[in-house]
């Protein structure tokens, strides 16, 4: 039976990720309460992006998992409530395939505004339910590939399971555990490194989307002949994405790579090293609603009236308007 470790990253980690949980829940009640008149259609990337993270959030009190390269393996351990076979392998399985859609939503955020801003004539026939669709189905294709990958590449068989057991893994009780991983011993093979790479072909093909529609859209919004206001909406819109592409990139996808190449290197993580790397991967999901919500204007302006910070325009015009009337009823 495998024990459940109570440290200072398993406390951390359900502090951080509760908060989380409140502070998408906050987000998905903003949504639904302030509807966004000039972005409506881009407001459902925050309503999906809100899921995500609250998917990640649980998972990550579930399973609270931690990255561990050792000289011939990199493993990504659960260590908590939901850590036991087979049903632990489903807090981890999530967690992977966020860290996939964490890029790919932003991805599809990048597409969307590209079109929207420098091909519209593209954008207004993409738009139909039948694109809409095809989409859809793109974004599942690639979802399953990734699980797929996983799966062949990164589930453990009776070999490697064996060397980790075997192996003495510090404040870890890694016997009937549940843990995805990578081993350079038994699971190298032309089939797994080619998996790999085309998976990782994926990811940094996402990139570099990323960094073309941010280029297009940059030389698009200075050169339009749009209002003041409306450049400033694109604007405020356009760095949102950017900070949306990078926070996935420090908090997950940096942090995990670090610890993967340790593995190639030939140095072991520290424990220093792993509540780092737990920390960061709780992290994101707190940080993602909050930068919504300060680069949205509506979103901004919603949560500072009703915490009382701000005045509300539409009772301010209403105290008004009586003495208005009040006063050219009296010159009458």
């Amino acid at each position: 039976m495998a024990v459940i470790i109570n440290d200072m990253l398993s406390m951390t980690t359900y502090a951080v990720s509760s908060l989380a949980l409140m502070n998408n829940c906050v987000l998905l009640v903003i949504y639904f309460c302030c509807p966004l008149k000039n972005v409506n259609a881009y407001r459902y990337f925050f309503m999906l992006a809100a899921i995500q993270d609250m998917t990640f959030s649980m998972t990550l009190i579930l399973a609270v998992p931690r990255n561990v390269s050792q000289k011939f393996y990199f493993i990504f351990i659960s260590t908590g409530w939901m850590n036991e076979k087979p049903y632990g392998y489903i807090p981890l399985l999530l967690i992977s395939v966020s860290y996939f859609t964490s890029l790919l939503l932003v991805t599809n955020g990048f597409i969307y505004r590209y079109l929207q801003v420098c091909k519209t004539h593209l954008f207004n026939i993409y738009s139909t339910l039948k694109n809409k669709a095809i989409g859809v189905v793109i974004n599942l294709v690639l979802v399953a590939s990734h699980v797929f990958v996983v799966y062949v590449c990164f589930w453990p068989n009776e070999q490697f399971a064996h060397l980790v057991h075997q192996d003495n893994v510090t404040n870890f009780d890694v016997l009937g555990s549940t843990f995805l991983g990578f081993s350079t011993k038994y699971r190298s093979n032309w089939t797994n490194e080619t998996l790999v790479l085309s998976n990782l072909m994926i990811l940094l093909l996402m990139e570099y989307i990323h960094f073309f529609c941010a280029r297009k859209i940059a030389i698009c919004i200075r050169k339009s002949a749009l209002s003041n206001r409306s450049q400033t909406l694109q604007r405020q819109m356009f760095i949102l994405l950017l900070v949306q592409a990078v926070c996935p990139v420090i908090f997950l996808h940096i942090p995990t790579a670090a610890s993967l190449l340790c593995l190639f290197a030939g140095f072991s993580t520290t424990s220093t090293a792993i509540y780092a790397i737990g920390v960061l991967m709780a992290l994101y999901p707190f940080f993602n609603p909050l930068i919504v919500v300060i680069f949205v204007r509506d979103y901004r302006n919603f949560v500072l009236i009703n915490l009382r910070l701000r005045a509300d325009p539409q009772q301010t015009n209403t105290s008004i308007t009586p003495h208005k009337r009040l006063f050219f009823s009296t010159r009458e």
